[in-house]
């Protein structure tokens, strides 16, 4: 869906690709553009996780902005490891 909606923004914008390849695997995405063998539409924390590489970002491309929800039953915050875990979640989508 992510990618979809980015491919559709780009296309707006007169950018558009004959051929494409999909992967389950963002992180072989991220090795076929570092070797060169094309682009890919990756989230940030990939491309982090990579940033040795030679790995450009296109400047003024579209993003898609995504949310990062916890579900959890109210008995998981019942011991300290829970608690903990519900606030360290917390603190990181501020």
């Amino acid at each position: 869906m992510q990618t979809q909606d980015i491919l559709r923004k780009m296309k707006k914008r007169g950018i558009h690709f004959d051929r494409t390849v999909e992967s389950s695997s963002l992180e072989v995405l991220a090795q076929l553009v570092s070797a060169g063998a094309g682009c890919a539409i990756l989230p940030e924390r990939v491309v982090r996780a990579i940033a040795h590489e030679k790995i450009e970002r296109v400047r003024d491309a579209p993003v898609f902005n995504d949310r990062t929800c916890l579900v959890y039953k109210r008995e998981f915050t019942l011991n300290q490891r829970g608690k903990a875990f519900v606030k360290a979640v917390l603190l990181l989508n501020r």
